[in-house]
């Protein structure tokens, strides 16, 4: 199974996701980002794809705003074919940001097809309501009946109940109008 890790100026933790998907047997791919808009057929030949965490382009604009643009501009195409593919994609940190703001977040309704272009943004990640940067562990639930392949095990791995996951981040309030909510619900 192969692994691409997407990487930019700024990212951190990419050698980290390399190393957890190398831990769980796939052979992990660091690639900047230019160099997949370059050769972006190396996306057709990925069976994961991840956008790691940290300040990708110094997070001038916003969080994950400028690898946003380029992804959504040279590369949604084939991502978008990735995903039809059933190849899973994360996003970590900053790069969740990048997957909502690039349109691949939160997907059509469940028999819908995706979008030739991509959709405008339904969703953002604002300012935390405490006005600072947040760093803490929090408690994550795992509904057992989903089928998100990332926490589809996590029943096997933890106590069952919560799993104790890292944060850290000063844009990570979730923002959505009532419409945004009841589709994800």
């Amino acid at each position: 199974m192969r692994a691409l890790v997407l990487r930019a100026a700024g990212t951190n933790c990419d050698e980290e996701t390399c190393r957890g998907f190398e831990l769980a047997g796939a052979e992990p791919e660091l690639a900047h980002l230019d160099t997949v808009i370059r050769q972006p057929d190396r996306l057709d030949r990925a069976d994961l794809i991840a956008f790691p965490g940290g300040f990708s382009y110094g997070d001038d604009i916003a969080s994950g705003r400028v690898f946003a643009v380029k992804v959504r501009e040279r590369l949604y195409p084939r991502l978008r074919d990735a995903v039809e593919r059933g190849v899973p994609i994360i996003g970590i940190c900053n790069g969740f940001q990048v997957l909502a703001q690039c349109g691949l977040l939160p997907g059509p309704d469940a028999g819908e097809p995706w979008p030739q272009t991509p959709p405008s943004p339904t969703f953002a990640l604002s300012d935390n309501a405490a006005g600072c940067y947040v760093d803490r562990w929090v408690g994550v639930r795992a509904d057992p009946a989903s089928p998100c392949v990332w926490t589809r095990s996590w029943n096997d791995l933890t106590d069952k109940r919560v799993a104790m996951l890292p944060v850290g981040h000063g844009e990570g309030r979730f923002v959505a109008e009532p419409p945004v909510l009841d589709h994800l619900e």
